[in-house]
Protein backbone atom coordinates (compact mmCIF):
# COMPACT_ATOMS: atom_id res chain seq x y z
CA UNK A 1 0.00 0.00 0.00
CA UNK A 2 1.60 3.28 -1.23
CA UNK A 3 2.18 5.95 1.64
CA UNK A 4 1.57 9.66 1.61
CA UNK A 5 4.13 11.47 0.92
CA UNK A 6 4.14 15.38 0.71
CA UNK A 7 7.10 17.85 -0.85
CA UNK A 8 8.60 20.60 0.76
CA UNK A 9 10.72 22.88 -0.85
CA UNK A 10 11.65 26.21 0.48
CA UNK A 11 12.08 29.38 -1.50
CA UNK A 12 14.75 32.38 -1.23
CA UNK A 13 15.13 34.55 -4.50
CA UNK A 14 15.14 32.13 -7.13
CA UNK A 15 12.13 32.36 -9.07
CA UNK A 16 13.39 29.81 -12.17
CA UNK A 17 15.53 27.61 -10.13
CA UNK A 18 11.92 27.12 -7.84
CA UNK A 19 9.86 26.08 -11.17
CA UNK A 20 11.98 24.33 -13.04
CA UNK A 21 11.73 22.43 -9.41
CA UNK A 22 8.42 22.30 -8.65
CA UNK A 23 7.75 20.95 -12.51
CA UNK A 24 10.26 18.12 -12.02
CA UNK A 25 8.31 17.38 -8.88
CA UNK A 26 5.25 17.04 -10.87
CA UNK A 27 6.81 14.84 -13.45
CA UNK A 28 7.73 12.54 -11.44
CA UNK A 29 3.78 11.93 -10.29
CA UNK A 30 3.50 14.36 -7.45
CA UNK A 31 -0.06 15.80 -7.30
CA UNK A 32 -0.34 19.61 -7.13
CA UNK A 33 -1.56 19.08 -3.84
CA UNK A 34 0.79 17.14 -2.39
CA UNK A 35 3.72 19.82 -2.79
CA UNK A 36 4.08 23.14 -0.35
CA UNK A 37 6.28 25.87 -1.33
CA UNK A 38 7.41 27.65 1.98
CA UNK A 39 8.54 31.37 0.66
CA UNK A 40 11.57 32.87 2.39
CA UNK A 41 10.36 36.96 2.24
CA UNK A 42 11.33 36.65 -1.48
CA UNK A 43 11.79 39.95 -3.38
CA UNK A 44 12.28 38.78 -6.87
CA UNK A 45 8.35 38.21 -7.58
CA UNK A 46 8.63 34.08 -7.03
CA UNK A 47 5.39 33.53 -5.51
CA UNK A 48 3.38 35.49 -8.17
CA UNK A 49 5.52 33.53 -10.73
CA UNK A 50 4.77 30.10 -8.99
CA UNK A 51 0.81 30.77 -8.68
CA UNK A 52 0.72 31.79 -12.45
CA UNK A 53 2.34 28.53 -13.59
CA UNK A 54 0.39 26.17 -11.45
CA UNK A 55 -2.46 28.43 -11.42
CA UNK A 56 -2.80 28.32 -8.08
CA UNK A 57 -2.97 24.54 -7.62
CA UNK A 58 0.66 24.32 -5.42
CA UNK A 59 0.02 25.07 -1.91
CA UNK A 60 2.13 28.72 -0.83
CA UNK A 61 3.38 29.48 2.56
CA UNK A 62 4.62 33.10 3.09
CA UNK A 63 6.81 33.26 6.14
CA UNK A 64 6.84 36.76 6.19
CA UNK A 65 10.25 37.69 6.64
CA UNK A 66 13.33 34.93 6.22
CA UNK A 67 13.58 32.29 8.20
CA UNK A 68 16.99 30.61 6.88
CA UNK A 69 16.31 26.78 5.77
CA UNK A 70 15.84 25.61 9.31
CA UNK A 71 13.12 28.13 10.29
CA UNK A 72 11.14 27.64 6.95
CA UNK A 73 11.56 24.35 6.22
CA UNK A 74 10.18 24.27 9.92
CA UNK A 75 7.33 26.02 8.57
CA UNK A 76 6.61 23.45 5.24
CA UNK A 77 6.32 20.36 7.98
CA UNK A 78 4.24 21.71 9.89
CA UNK A 79 1.60 22.25 7.44
CA UNK A 80 2.39 18.71 5.81
CA UNK A 81 2.11 17.05 8.58
CA UNK A 82 -1.45 18.71 9.36
CA UNK A 83 -2.65 17.81 5.81
CA UNK A 84 -1.71 14.06 6.95
CA UNK A 85 1.70 13.23 5.24
CA UNK A 86 2.86 9.87 6.19
CA UNK A 87 6.65 11.02 5.07
CA UNK A 88 8.00 14.33 4.54
CA UNK A 89 9.89 15.12 1.44
CA UNK A 90 12.31 17.96 1.96
CA UNK A 91 14.40 19.33 -0.88
CA UNK A 92 16.25 22.28 -1.98
CA UNK A 93 14.64 24.58 -4.80
CA UNK A 94 18.01 24.44 -6.83
CA UNK A 95 17.56 20.82 -7.60
CA UNK A 96 15.63 18.48 -9.78
CA UNK A 97 14.68 14.87 -9.53
CA UNK A 98 14.34 11.70 -11.73
CA UNK A 99 10.98 10.99 -13.05
CA UNK A 100 11.38 7.59 -11.41
CA UNK A 101 11.86 9.33 -7.39
CA UNK A 102 8.53 8.50 -5.51
CA UNK A 103 8.14 5.32 -7.25
CA UNK A 104 11.95 4.15 -5.75
CA UNK A 105 10.63 5.72 -2.98
CA UNK A 106 7.56 3.63 -2.04
CA UNK A 107 9.59 0.72 -2.89
CA UNK A 108 12.33 1.53 -0.48
CA UNK A 109 9.86 2.51 2.25
CA UNK A 110 7.80 -1.08 1.56
CA UNK A 111 10.98 -3.05 1.55
CA UNK A 112 13.34 -1.30 4.28
CA UNK A 113 10.83 -0.47 7.32
CA UNK A 114 13.95 -0.57 9.46
CA UNK A 115 14.86 2.57 8.02
CA UNK A 116 13.29 6.30 8.99
CA UNK A 117 14.50 8.39 6.80
CA UNK A 118 16.06 8.01 3.26
CA UNK A 119 17.84 10.23 0.71
CA UNK A 120 18.71 9.99 -2.50
CA UNK A 121 21.33 9.40 -4.84
CA UNK A 122 22.34 13.30 -5.73
CA UNK A 123 24.29 14.12 -9.05
CA UNK A 124 25.57 17.64 -10.09
CA UNK A 125 23.36 19.36 -12.53
CA UNK A 126 25.61 20.23 -14.34
CA UNK A 127 27.48 16.42 -14.59
CA UNK A 128 24.43 14.20 -14.81
CA UNK A 129 26.61 11.05 -14.19
CA UNK A 130 28.67 12.60 -11.33
CA UNK A 131 27.29 12.09 -7.83
CA UNK A 132 27.58 15.18 -5.60
CA UNK A 133 26.59 13.32 -2.53
CA UNK A 134 25.96 9.74 -1.63
CA UNK A 135 26.28 10.27 2.28
CA UNK A 136 28.88 9.95 4.96
CA UNK A 137 29.93 8.03 7.44
CA UNK A 138 31.95 8.54 10.98
CA UNK A 139 35.50 7.64 11.62
CA UNK A 140 35.45 5.44 15.06
CA UNK A 141 33.53 7.18 17.60
CA UNK A 142 34.32 11.05 16.43
CA UNK A 143 31.87 13.37 14.41
CA UNK A 144 34.49 13.18 11.78
CA UNK A 145 33.17 11.89 8.45
CA UNK A 146 34.37 10.59 5.36
CA UNK A 147 32.16 10.55 2.38
CA UNK A 148 31.34 7.17 0.84
CA UNK A 149 30.87 8.25 -2.64
CA UNK A 150 31.88 11.56 -4.07
CA UNK A 151 32.83 13.49 -7.02
CA UNK A 152 32.97 9.99 -9.23
CA UNK A 153 30.60 8.03 -11.61
CA UNK A 154 28.20 5.49 -9.50
CA UNK A 155 29.98 1.82 -9.18
CA UNK A 156 27.96 -0.61 -10.65
CA UNK A 157 27.89 -3.15 -7.49
CA UNK A 158 25.92 -0.64 -5.67
CA UNK A 159 23.00 -2.01 -2.93
CA UNK A 160 19.79 -0.79 -3.73
CA UNK A 161 20.11 0.86 -0.03
CA UNK A 162 22.99 1.51 2.22
CA UNK A 163 23.02 2.68 5.81
CA UNK A 164 24.50 5.59 6.49
CA UNK A 165 25.57 7.78 9.28
CA UNK A 166 24.64 11.27 8.00
CA UNK A 167 23.22 12.84 4.59
CA UNK A 168 22.87 16.10 3.13
CA UNK A 169 20.12 18.24 3.87
CA UNK A 170 19.50 18.98 0.12
CA UNK A 171 16.83 16.37 0.20
CA UNK A 172 15.62 13.96 3.06
CA UNK A 173 12.95 11.83 3.04
CA UNK A 174 11.72 11.30 6.54
CA UNK A 175 8.83 9.46 8.51
CA UNK A 176 6.54 10.70 10.37
CA UNK A 177 7.29 9.22 13.65
CA UNK A 178 10.64 10.63 13.49
CA UNK A 179 8.95 14.31 13.45
CA UNK A 180 6.79 13.00 16.27
CA UNK A 181 9.59 11.71 18.56
CA UNK A 182 12.38 13.77 17.72
CA UNK A 183 11.15 17.34 16.66
CA UNK A 184 12.00 19.58 13.34
CA UNK A 185 14.97 21.62 13.18
CA UNK A 186 16.71 23.70 15.21
CA UNK A 187 15.44 27.51 13.97
CA UNK A 188 18.48 29.24 15.55
CA UNK A 189 20.91 26.99 13.07
CA UNK A 190 19.04 29.44 10.65
CA UNK A 191 21.24 27.26 7.66
CA UNK A 192 24.39 25.09 7.14
CA UNK A 193 24.43 22.18 9.66
CA UNK A 194 21.01 21.98 10.72
CA UNK A 195 20.35 18.93 9.21
CA UNK A 196 23.48 17.33 11.08
CA UNK A 197 21.67 18.61 14.30
CA UNK A 198 18.13 16.66 13.08
CA UNK A 199 20.27 13.60 12.44
CA UNK A 200 22.18 13.06 15.24
CA UNK A 201 19.54 13.83 17.46
CA UNK A 202 17.55 11.06 15.37
CA UNK A 203 20.40 8.65 16.20
CA UNK A 204 20.12 9.43 19.66
CA UNK A 205 16.48 8.33 19.89
CA UNK A 206 17.48 5.18 18.34
CA UNK A 207 16.57 5.79 14.56
CA UNK A 208 18.70 4.47 11.18
CA UNK A 209 18.98 6.17 8.04
CA UNK A 210 19.68 5.47 4.23
CA UNK A 211 20.36 6.28 0.63
CA UNK A 212 18.68 5.10 -2.11
CA UNK A 213 20.60 3.87 -5.23
CA UNK A 214 17.51 4.46 -7.90
CA UNK A 215 16.23 7.42 -6.28
CA UNK A 216 18.20 10.08 -8.15
CA UNK A 217 17.73 13.77 -7.97
CA UNK A 218 20.56 16.74 -9.46
CA UNK A 219 21.62 19.20 -7.51
CA UNK A 220 22.86 23.27 -8.70
CA UNK A 221 25.08 23.31 -5.48
CA UNK A 222 24.55 26.14 -2.93
CA UNK A 223 22.52 28.91 -5.69
CA UNK A 224 20.99 30.86 -2.59
CA UNK A 225 24.15 30.59 -0.48
CA UNK A 226 25.80 32.11 -3.64
CA UNK A 227 24.43 35.21 -3.09
CA UNK A 228 25.39 36.27 0.70
CA UNK A 229 28.69 34.34 0.82
CA UNK A 230 30.23 36.00 3.93
CA UNK A 231 26.74 35.22 5.57
CA UNK A 232 26.82 31.62 4.41
CA UNK A 233 30.63 31.25 5.43
CA UNK A 234 29.42 32.28 8.67
CA UNK A 235 26.93 30.11 9.44
CA UNK A 236 29.28 27.06 7.82
CA UNK A 237 31.83 27.39 10.24
CA UNK A 238 29.46 28.53 13.56
CA UNK A 239 27.42 25.48 13.10
CA UNK A 240 29.89 23.16 12.05
CA UNK A 241 31.78 23.96 15.26
CA UNK A 242 28.39 23.76 17.68
CA UNK A 243 27.76 20.56 16.44
CA UNK A 244 31.34 19.48 17.53
CA UNK A 245 30.91 20.53 20.61
CA UNK A 246 27.47 20.19 21.66
CA UNK A 247 27.44 16.15 20.35
CA UNK A 248 30.94 15.29 21.88
CA UNK A 249 32.43 14.74 25.40
CA UNK A 250 35.52 13.84 27.03
CA UNK A 251 38.38 13.23 24.85
CA UNK A 252 36.38 13.35 21.50
CA UNK A 253 35.57 16.83 22.56
CA UNK A 254 39.26 17.74 22.76
CA UNK A 255 39.91 15.77 19.36
CA UNK A 256 37.03 18.07 17.55
CA UNK A 257 38.80 21.09 18.72
CA UNK A 258 41.52 20.51 17.54
CA UNK A 259 39.91 19.38 13.93
CA UNK A 260 38.33 22.39 13.76
CA UNK A 261 41.11 24.26 13.92
CA UNK A 262 42.92 22.43 11.48
CA UNK A 263 39.69 23.09 9.28
CA UNK A 264 39.85 26.71 10.09
CA UNK A 265 43.55 26.57 9.17
CA UNK A 266 43.00 24.98 6.26
CA UNK A 267 39.95 27.17 4.71
CA UNK A 268 41.79 30.77 5.78
CA UNK A 269 44.95 29.35 3.60
CA UNK A 270 42.05 29.06 1.24
CA UNK A 271 40.72 32.06 0.88
CA UNK A 272 43.94 34.33 1.46
CA UNK A 273 45.06 32.58 -1.85
CA UNK A 274 41.95 33.10 -3.57
CA UNK A 275 42.20 36.42 -2.48
CA UNK A 276 38.53 36.16 -0.46
CA UNK A 277 39.59 38.66 1.85
CA UNK A 278 36.02 39.42 2.63
CA UNK A 279 35.50 36.29 3.87
CA UNK A 280 38.28 36.22 6.65
CA UNK A 281 35.90 37.93 9.48
CA UNK A 282 32.91 35.86 9.00
CA UNK A 283 35.08 32.26 8.90
CA UNK A 284 36.57 33.84 12.57
CA UNK A 285 34.12 35.06 14.10
CA UNK A 286 32.03 31.62 13.01
CA UNK A 287 34.51 29.83 14.79
CA UNK A 288 34.65 32.12 17.67
CA UNK A 289 30.97 31.97 18.18
CA UNK A 290 30.53 28.10 17.60
CA UNK A 291 33.93 27.29 19.35
CA UNK A 292 36.10 29.95 21.12
CA UNK A 293 34.18 32.04 23.58
CA UNK A 294 31.81 29.18 23.89
CA UNK A 295 34.17 25.86 24.11
CA UNK A 296 33.51 24.57 28.25
CA UNK A 297 33.50 28.02 30.30
CA UNK A 298 35.89 29.85 30.14
CA UNK A 299 37.37 32.87 32.74
CA UNK A 300 36.34 35.89 31.43
CA UNK A 301 39.78 37.24 31.18
CA UNK A 302 40.89 34.32 28.88
CA UNK A 303 37.82 35.17 26.65
CA UNK A 304 39.11 38.54 26.65
CA UNK A 305 42.26 37.48 26.26
CA UNK A 306 41.07 35.12 23.84
CA UNK A 307 39.84 37.53 21.81
CA UNK A 308 41.84 40.02 21.64
CA UNK A 309 44.99 37.50 20.22
CA UNK A 310 42.13 37.05 17.51
CA UNK A 311 42.38 41.02 16.54
CA UNK A 312 46.34 41.09 16.89
CA UNK A 313 46.05 38.27 13.85
CA UNK A 314 43.53 40.08 12.18
CA UNK A 315 46.04 42.93 11.39
CA UNK A 316 47.78 41.65 9.48
CA UNK A 317 45.39 41.39 6.25
CA UNK A 318 45.28 44.16 4.43
CA UNK A 319 42.27 46.15 5.22
CA UNK A 320 41.91 47.95 8.34
CA UNK A 321 38.08 47.97 8.15
CA UNK A 322 37.90 44.13 8.30
CA UNK A 323 39.94 44.66 11.54
CA UNK A 324 37.41 47.21 13.32
CA UNK A 325 34.91 44.77 12.09
CA UNK A 326 36.22 41.49 13.46
CA UNK A 327 36.72 43.35 16.85
CA UNK A 328 33.60 44.06 16.66
CA UNK A 329 32.54 40.89 15.89
CA UNK A 330 34.13 38.98 18.67
CA UNK A 331 33.57 41.73 21.65
CA UNK A 332 29.85 41.35 20.91
CA UNK A 333 30.42 37.31 20.97
CA UNK A 334 32.90 37.55 24.56
CA UNK A 335 29.90 40.04 26.43
CA UNK A 336 27.24 37.37 24.90
CA UNK A 337 29.31 34.67 26.21
CA UNK A 338 29.66 36.15 29.52
CA UNK A 339 26.19 37.16 29.82
CA UNK A 340 25.36 33.46 28.91
CA UNK A 341 27.12 31.57 31.19
CA UNK A 342 24.86 31.15 34.10
CA UNK A 343 22.74 29.91 31.09
CA UNK A 344 25.46 27.69 30.06
CA UNK A 345 26.23 26.08 33.34
CA UNK A 346 22.28 24.84 33.62
CA UNK A 347 22.11 23.53 30.79
CA UNK A 348 25.31 21.34 30.36
CA UNK A 349 23.69 18.35 31.16
CA UNK A 350 20.68 19.23 28.44
CA UNK A 351 23.12 19.48 25.96
CA UNK A 352 24.75 16.19 26.19
CA UNK A 353 21.84 14.39 26.23
CA UNK A 354 20.79 16.75 23.35
CA UNK A 355 16.92 18.29 23.95
CA UNK A 356 14.77 17.46 20.86
CA UNK A 357 12.86 20.83 21.67
CA UNK A 358 12.50 23.07 18.99
CA UNK A 359 12.96 26.55 21.61
CA UNK A 360 16.92 27.94 21.67
CA UNK A 361 17.53 27.06 25.19
CA UNK A 362 16.92 23.35 24.66
CA UNK A 363 20.02 23.10 22.42
CA UNK A 364 21.91 25.90 22.62
CA UNK A 365 23.56 27.94 20.74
Amino acid sequence: MAVKIISVVVNWNLKEDTLECLHSLLEAGAQAESIILVDNHSTDGSIAAVETEFAGKIQTVQSGKNLGYAGGANLGIAHALEAGADWVFLLNNDTVVSEEIFDEFQQDIAEHDEYSLFAPTIFYYDHRETIWFYGVNRVADTLITIPIIQDREAPDDLPDVQEIDFVSGCALLINRDFFDRVGMFNPELFMYGEELDLLQRGHLAGFRFAVSRDARMWHKVSRSAAKDQPKMRYYQIRNQNRFYRVYSSGLVKGVMFVFSLFKIGLTTVSDVFHGHFDLLNPLLAGWYDGSGAAYGLLLDNAERSWASSICSVARCWPSRSRVSTLASLTSTSVSRSVSRRSTRVKTVSTRRICSTSLSASSVEN
